[in-house]
């Protein structure tokens, strides 16, 4: 996934539509500078914003992961008469052999042709299905689809120092290493204070009871957080 590509073709595909990033942003109920950083190529829009963003925008959500606009249909050539002004075409008589052209091959030639290039396309996929596998196999058997912990990394910057995974689940994701802006995160949504790290688990309190933010490395490149939903009482 490439953000600058994406962006462009975000871009590209809101002034299409006559859209304004405002306008935009209030379709897919998210901020004119969320889509401000998307187009800039600064940010990815979440898993969860993906089908309203693709639906507002008139393109598959295929395009807005790959950042490569679908194919345009290729139009009909104008017909003879519409080339020559709207004159009324003659009709003729059956056209001879010669002006028919070469005769088209026999059905046994037209399916061996269609099965060669249906062979060709299923070799061309299970490549490109290997390669997707060689570079991102460690993610796919470390926590089932990858999707989702995929798009939430491409929205790390330095403005964004970590991403919720899917939405609404306490799930998180950073580089790897300390993030200091996740714990204070924590403190100031579960009301609690950062006490220790103990191994994986991180320690709050509020000074009654406690709770654990566990964390795992998470493809040798980032870390995942699973921030428990609960907020602690005031004691």
């Amino acid at each position: 996934m490439d953000r600058g590509k994406t962006g462009a073709l975000i871009a590209s595909a809101r002034r299409a539509q006559g859209l304004t990033q405002q306008a935009l942003a209030g379709r897919v109920h998210v901020t004119a500078k969320a889509v401000s950083k998307w187009e800039r190529g600064r940010s990815f829009p979440g898993v969860d914003v993906l089908p309203a963003l693709a639906a507002a925008l008139g393109l598959p959500v295929e395009a807005l992961l790959s950042g490569e606009a679908p194919p345009s249909p290729t139009a009909e050539p104008p017909s003879t008469a519409a080339r020559e002004g709207g004159l009324h075409a003659v009709p003729e008589g059956p056209a001879s052999s010669a002006e028919r052209g070469p005769a088209r091959p026999a059905a046994p030639a037209r399916n061996k042709k269609r099965r060669a290039r249906l062979a060709a396309a299923l070799v061309a996929l299970s490549l490109a299905a290997g390669g997707v596998l060689w570079r991102y196999g460690g993610a796919i058997f470390q926590r089932g689809n990858p999707i989702p912990y995929l798009l939430a990394a491409a929205q790390l910057d330095s403005d964004t120092p970590f991403a919720e995974v899917g939405s609404g689940d306490g799930v998180y994701i950073a580089p790897r290493g300390e993030c200091p802006a996740l714990l204070e995160f924590v403190e100031r949504t579960r009301h609690v204070t950062f006490v220790e790290q103990a191994g994986s688990g991180y320690l709050f309190s509020n000074g009654v009871d406690g709770l654990v933010v566990q964390s795992e490395v998470y493809w040798g490149r980032f870390t995942v957080y699973q921030v428990p939903m609960h907020t602690l009482q005031a004691p």
